[in-house]
Parts: C-alpha cells; sequence; structure tokens
C-alpha cells in the first residue's frame, strides 16, 4: 500500500465517528482488557501479534491510532510502529513497554513513536493519551483535506503546482546547492540559471511557472534593482529571494522594499541553510497566486 493510499482511505471516518483504534498484543487476555476499558470512548480492534496487525492496517480504511505491546514473538512492537510509519503514516503510534524507554531512545525516535506508555498503566492517564492522539490525526486530517481542496481548484482553473526556480547567480557553487534543494522539493521541477538581470526578465514574460527568483545583486545593484521591480510588477505572485555576501548585502537591502522581497540569506550558503528558505518561499508563492 503506498503512502497516497493509505491517506486517502484513513479520510473515510465520517465526522462525529469515534476515532478509531488498533490495538496488538501477543496476549489475548491484554486484549480483552484495554478493548473493554476503551469502549465507552473509542472504537476499538485488535490483533494478536504484527502479522495479523500488518493485515488490517493493509485492509482497513480508517484506523487513527496503533497500541502496540514491545515485547512480540517474530515481531516487536517497535518492529511494527516502524513498519507503520513507512506504510502508514496517517496513524499515530504507540508503545506500551515494561522495559526501560531510555534503552530503546533510538528505535523510539526511528518508529516516530507519538507516546510511550509503561506497564502496567493508569487506564484514565492511558486514555488521555489516546484523546490528545485523536486531536492530533484530526488536525493531520483536517489539513489533508484542506490541501486535497485546495488541489482540485488548482486543477480545475488550470494552475500546476509545480514551480520552476530561477536564480542569477554566477558562482556555479551555488547553483548547484539550490538545484539539490529544487531535487528535493516536490513541487519544484525546473532550475533555470541565468548571467544577467535582462535575460531573467525576458524569460518571465513567457515562463509562467516560475514561482521563485533568487537574485546575486553582484552584477549590478541598479540591474537587479530594476529586475526586482520589474518582477513584481508583472508577477506579484512571484517570491524574491536575495542572495549576496553580508557586506553587500547590507547596503543592497535598503534599495528595496520588504514587499519587493520574500526573504535576504547573506553567503556562504549550504544546501542545509537555503532549504527552509525556498520552502518557506514556495509556500508564500503558493498563498499569493491562490489569492489573486
Amino acid at each position: 500500500m503506498t503512502q497516497g493510499s493509505a491517506a486517502k482511505q484513513a479520510w473515510q471516518r465520517q465526522p462525529g465517528q469515534p476515532p478509531k483504534i488498533l490495538v496488538v498484543d501477543d496476549e489475548p487476555r491484554v486484549l480483552r482488557s484495554l478493548q473493554a476499558a476503551l469502549r465507552s470512548k473509542f472504537e476499538v480492534i485488535t490483533a494478536e501479534g504484527a502479522k495479523q496487525a500488518k493485515q488490517i492496517l493493509a485492509d482497513a480504511e480508517n484506523i487513527d491510532i496503533v497500541v502496540s505491546d514491545e515485547r512480540m514473538p517474530h515481531c516487536t512492537g517497535l518492529e511494527l510502529l516502524q513498519w507503520c510509519r513507512e506504510n502508514r503514516p496517517d496513524c499515530i503510534r504507540i508503545l506500551l513497554s515494561s522495559t526501560d524507554f531510555a534503552k530503546k531512545r533510538d528505535a523510539i525516535s526511528a518508529a516516530d513513536v507519538y507516546r510511550c506508555i509503561p506497564k502496567p498503566w493508569n487506564i484514565q492517564e492511558f486514555t488521555e493519551v489516546l484523546n490528545r492522539a485523536a486531536l492530533v490525526t484530526e488536525k493531520q486530517k483536517r489539513r489533508a483535506v484542506k490541501e486535497r481542496d485546495s488541489n482540485k481548484r488548482e486543477q480545475r482553473s488550470g494552475l500546476s503546482r509545480h514551480r520552476a526556480l530561477a536564480i542569477l547567480d554566477q558562482d556555479a557553487t551555488y547553483r548547484e546547492a539550490f538545484k539539490q534543494v529544487v531535487d528535493d522539493i516536490t513541487e519544484l521541477s525546473d532550475v533555470y540559471c541565468f548571467d544577467s538581470a535582462e535575460t531573467v526578465s525576458a524569460t518571465m514574460q513567457h515562463a509562467t511557472n516560475i514561482g521563485i527568483v533568487v537574485i546575486d545583486p553582484a552584477a549590478g545593484d541598479e540591474a537587479a534593482v530594476d529586475l526586482i521591480q520589474d518582477i513584481k510588477k508583472r508577477n506579484p505572485g512571484v517570491a524574491v529571494i536575495v542572495t549576496s555576501n553580508p557586506s553587500s548585502l547590507s547596503e543592497f537591502m535598503p534599495k528595496v522594499s520588504e514587499r519587493e522581497v520574500h526573504n535576504f540569506i547573506a553567503k556562504p550558503l549550504s544546501a542545509k541553510r537555503i532549504q527552509p528558505v525556498v520552502a518557506d518561499a514556495l509556500k508564500h508563492h503558493f498563498i499569493k497566486i491562490r489569492k489573486n
């Protein structure tokens, strides 16, 4: 099952229905106890071990939370929750264990476990954790629905979520750094590299898919200022990022308004520093074009 199909299936729980929880343990007595304790507030289904749990998760359409005991034969609870993270990332993951959680810190982090509950548990505290987890998954699903509806509106209006990044920077090192970032962001599909402000401006007159423009004013402040103003006049939804060495950047910043430039970042740059700036600029771009 793909992540996309899993997320789609998880949305089939109707509003007002209680959250559905999958409880996994190799001891039937424990499963019966938890089902009896939780069924007044949650829809509880059970699985005797990881193998049955994986089958349920592959077939079920609306599992919200997976609660698994750690000590089980053939496949531990953490191994199961790691599988859930990879195959059903829409499910919140909770681990039960009587052992020291600190010793399993790395595995717990790898499985992206929401909470670890020690055994024997306090059922009131257990229920409170489940209630908080249900709120988290509900918020996640609301965001997914909002994103899905937004995508549909864009498709109906002929807009594509795939955008290009244009960069005016003669330094090949930084060009490659931005290309690396673009490769890691799904909504960005192309990088256009330019050596002059004139070619950027000419290209943007017919390239409708450019969402972000990165400018190093090293070629000349006046040309860079004119280019930024031209971009905002012709394509107000495009996010502009200005990057240069610290001294040049401090001199250039007063020459443009904050409304014209989305962000200023000082060199030297790495892909790690660039990535969140580009991601935020892309988010800003989509917000602007939706409003327009």
